[in-house]
Order: C-alpha cells, then sequence, then structure tokens
C-alpha cells in the first residue's frame, strides 16, 4: 500500500508513531474516570479519594479500640484523617443508619439523629517540619451539633463541601444499647 519510493526506515517511523498515539490515546481514555455517584456509597470502611490517608475512628483515650460506644454512655468517638493536598478544605460530614446488613435503613433522620444531619469538620492542623506536608483533622461524637438516638450500626460519610453525593470517605460504627448486653456479664 506504500509507494515503493517511500523507504523502509519511514513505514516503520511511521508506524511506530501511529502504535503509539493509539496507546496515549487508549490510556487517556481510562484515566478519565467519573466520580463515584451517590449510588456508588458503599457502606463500609473505604477511602474514594488518594490524598487521603490515616483514616482512624476509635473511642476517645483508646486509640487501639473499635469505634463501639453505649447509647447512654458518656464516651465519645475521635475521627482523625490527612490530606495530603496540605490545604484547609471544608469538609463535612453526615451520618447515615444502617440495619443489621450496614445497608441504610428506611427510617428518618429525625427519628435516630439529635441535632443537625450534617455539619463542618472544624478542628485542623498543618504539619510542620515534614517531608510530605499534610493537613490533620480531628472531629469527636456525639458533639453539640449532632448525637444518636437509638442503638444499632452507623456509618458516617464525610466529604468535601458542595460534593455530598462524592464521599472523601466512609467509616463504621456501633452505639449498643447496654440492656440489650447486660445478661452477658
Amino acid at each position: 500500500s506504500f509507494p515503493s519510493t517511500f523507504p523502509t526506515m519511514h513505514r516503520l517511523s511511521f508506524f511506530l508513531t501511529l502504535v503509539v498515539f493509539l496507546f496515549a490515546l487508549s490510556a487517556s481514555a481510562q484515566r478519565r474516570k467519573p466520580a463515584p455517584a451517590a449510588s456508588s456509597l458503599r457502606y463500609e470502611d473505604y477511602i474514594y479519594a488518594p490524598y487521603i490517608r490515616s483514616v482512624q475512628l476509635y473511642v476517645e483515650g483508646l486509640a487501639l479500640s473499635y469505634p463501639i460506644l453505649d447509647l447512654k454512655g458518656t464516651s465519645r468517638l475521635h475521627l482523625e484523617f490527612d490530606d495530603l493536598e496540605a490545604d484547609a478544605k471544608n469538609y463535612f460530614y453526615r451520618i447515615i443508619y444502617c440495619d443489621m446488613d450496614w445497608q441504610p435503613a428506611q427510617i428518618s433522620e429525625m427519628e435516630y439523629l439529635d441535632g443537625f444531619s450534617e455539619d463542618r469538620i472544624t478542628e485542623y492542623q498543618f504539619s510542620f517540619k515534614t517531608f510530605t506536608p499534610y493537613t490533620h483533622y480531628t472531629l469527636k461524637l456525639p458533639n453539640s451539633s449532632m448525637s444518636w438516638k437509638l442503638s444499632g450500626n452507623y456509618l458516617l460519610v464525610v466529604y468535601e463541601e458542595g460534593r455530598q453525593d462524592t464521599p472523601v470517605f466512609t467509616r463504621r460504627f456501633v452505639v449498643a444499647d447496654p440492656l440489650a448486653y447486660r445478661d452477658w456479664e
């Protein structure tokens, strides 16, 4: 199909250029993935954003504990995470009540929450003299803005302001009613 005057070296160069172009086109098409939609919310501990690291949710004062609280107790959950983009962002959180299979329960937020259904995470610190800059965020639950009314499974969803359908990460926790396990002791 090439004229005989077209040198072999030019044919090879043309072919290689075509292959590289098609490979680059294919790679760029694979990189463009849409942000997760609300329907892709995972009801498990999951980090959606690659710049979020070191997410920890535990009972305050017990860094190695599972995030389990008594419904009427005075303990609180402590959430902390790092943002490697190292700027101050407006992160918000909301709490979803789940059934025993960790799927959203069919009850309204007013039935399981006292206070606001979502709120902003206001406590953060910038890293200082580190090789990798980051911003460290913390949150304590329950707090003056939000607490729960029911025992059960809960999902904490953290997202950036204005992007409630695009979570940054999720964490599970349990609120237990002491009456449910009183007989085990």
